[in-house]
Parts: C-alpha cells; sequence; structure tokens
C-alpha cells in the first residue's frame, strides 16, 4: 500500500511539476478565394511543363521494325532477320517520323527485295554488316526525301542481325 500511495504520489508531482505548453491558436486558413488561385498557378506550372516535354522529340532513333528473309544460297536454306532502327537529325524527327510511318511499306519491300539477293558471305562479319548499313541508309534517304540534297537518315542501327 505504501508502494502504490508512493507511485501516486510521484506522478501527481511530474504532471504537477512538468509544464504544460499553451495551447495555440491553429494557423489561419486561407480563404478559399487564396486556395483556389495557389491551384491555378500549381496546374498552369504543371501544364506548361508538361507542354514544354511534348514539344520536345524524345529522340532521334525511330523504330522501323523487323525484316526476314531466305538468302540467296545455292547449296542450303539460310535466312537473315534484322531489327531495324533509323537514326535521325533530332530537329526533323517528328517530319521523318511522319515520313517513315507513311513510306514504310515502300521502304520494307524494298528492304526484302534488297537482302532476300544477298548470300551469306555479303552479309557476314562485320563489312558485310556495315556495307549493308550504308546501302539501307542510302536507300532509306532516297524513299524519305527523294529531292533533298543531304540524306535526312544520320545512320542505320541493327537491334538485332541474324544469319541462320
Amino acid at each position: 500500500m505504501r508502494m502504490l500511495l508512493l507511485a501516486g504520489l510521484a506522478v501527481v508531482l511530474t504532471f504537477s511539476v512538468t509544464p504544460i505548453p499553451a495551447r495555440s491558436d491553429p494557423p489561419a486558413k486561407p480563404s478559399g478565394e487564396d486556395a483556389l488561385r495557389a491551384k491555378v498557378a500549381d496546374l498552369e506550372t504543371r501544364r506548361a511543363i508538361i507542354e514544354k516535354k511534348l514539344a520536345e522529340p524524345d529522340s532521334d532513333t525511330i523504330p522501323f521494325g523487323d525484316v526476314t528473309v531466305n538468302l540467296a544460297e545455292e547449296r542450303m536454306t539460310g535466312y537473315l532477320r534484322v531489327k531495324i532502327t533509323i537514326e535521325v537529325d533530332e530537329t526533323a524527327f517528328k517530319e521523318l517520323s511522319r515520313l517513315v510511318e507513311k513510306n514504310k511499306a515502300a521502304m520494307k519491300s524494298w528492304a526484302i527485295s534488297h537482302l532476300s539477293g544477298k548470300t551469306v558471305k555479303d552479309v557476314g562479319g562485320t563489312a558485310g554488316v556495315e556495307r549493308l548499313k550504308g546501302e539501307i541508309q542510302k536507300q532509306f534517304g532516297e524513299i524519305l526525301a527523294p529531292k533533298a540534297k543531304q540524306n535526312p537518315v544520320k545512320a542505320i542501327l541493327f537491334e538485332e542481325y541474324l544469319i541462320q
């Protein structure tokens, strides 16, 4: 019992000696009009950021897709599968993306005809791959911009290159 009284006394003394901070008034809430103006300003800032990002090109590469052809081999059946990406100048990215989409059938048809006339020896090795890139770059540039003085296609990139 004595312990209980001492514990109770300790609790009372602790709370009576420890100062309790004064209750402060909550911060004033902004008026409904001020809150609305702040939201509008925030939304306008976000919209400007999004519009700026949309105006910039995402990259300077245009995915073209896969081309798979049988190779011109006499003794055996072989095939070539390439996944092509077209690298272009960033300043003309949107226009060239539109042109690639518009001329994709003609470009793919040319690629199939051209590649199916190749042999394993023609497309094998580093020299064969680089030669093929140059041929595709030249022809794709002529299809996309036949009257241009400079080829709009900066490079042809192979994401996959499989000879079998």
